[in-house]
């Protein structure tokens, strides 16, 4: 995850140096789905390493799982709140409904695999 990382860095500082967003559709996908990729490797390894640091060893492989999912939803909400703010449709509101949106489905997965178990 930490190589990941530093790749999507270096590629999104190429996006932003090199790119021009008003050229092409692709060229903003491209900055969104970098940004993304960054976001999802940084969180999973910052929530993976303070799990490891104040969570019990035996855990580890839960832990991992859990950083990974929790990094994929921060990741879909700073890139959805990024999209919102640059249509001008980002408003408190919004950040808070998308916030709970996600805090309920992870609230549902995380009933469901205790539940499992």
């Amino acid at each position: 995850l930490l190589a990941l990382a530093i790749v999507s860095a270096l590629g999104l500082v190429l996006v932003i140096r090199f790119l021009d967003p008003t050229a092409s559709f692709a060229n903003v996908l491209l900055f969104y789905a970098d940004l993304a990729i960054l976001v999802f490797s940084c969180a999973s390894l910052v929530g993976f390493q303070i799990r490891q640091a104040f969570g019990q060893r035996e855990h580890a492989g839960q832990y991992l799982t859990l950083s990974l999912r929790q990094a994929i939803w921060f990741a879909i909400v700073v890139v959805l709140s990024l999209i919102l703010q640059s249509l001008g449709l980002f408003n408190p509101f919004n950040a808070v409904l998308l916030i709970l949106a996600f805090v309920f489905l992870e609230s549902y997965f995380l009933y469901t695999v205790n539940n499992n178990h």
